[in-house]
């Protein structure tokens, strides 16, 4: 059975402990609004509270997690067609306008990041997704 496999696989194990897990079974848990209260706050100690610990775990895992390794990847890219244009005479028409467009594309999304990221840190920036809650 299971628990033979289980020991079987475990067998000679010298740091084989027994483990509490807890599942935490909420509705909505998962949204973003929370991530955001979060990042706000000024209570750093709430950080240390097993809840917001195993939230922000599996925030990394589900969301951040494959933004990052996109981003990883795209810059990766981005590396190897500046090694490719510093290395390689480029003859060709073609590659020398598809790098040229590439590394376009690629300083509009770092202008485009930086203008989220300012426009984040504005001294009203906070209330654009909450406004209906201050007009009413």
């Amino acid at each position: 059975p299971l628990s033979a496999l289980i020991s079987h696989a475990f067998k000679g194990a010298p740091e084989s402990v027994p483990a509490k897990v807890k599942v935490l079974m909420l509705p909505g848990i998962m949204d973003l609004r929370i991530l955001h209260v979060l990042k706000h706050t000024t209570h750093l100690h709430i950080f240390t509270k097993l809840m917001v610990r195993g939230l922000l775990d599996m925030y990394w895992r589900l969301l951040v997690k494959s933004f990052y390794m996109a981003h990883i990847s795209f810059r990766l890219v981005e590396v190897l067609v500046l090694l490719i244009w510093a290395v390689v005479d480029l003859k060709s028409e073609l590659a020398r306008r598809m790098t040229w467009a590439f590394l376009f594309v690629s300083a509009c999304r770092e202008v485009e990041a930086e203008i989220c990221e300012i426009v984040a840190y504005l001294p009203c920036g906070h209330l654009r997704g909450n406004l209906r809650q201050f007009v009413a």
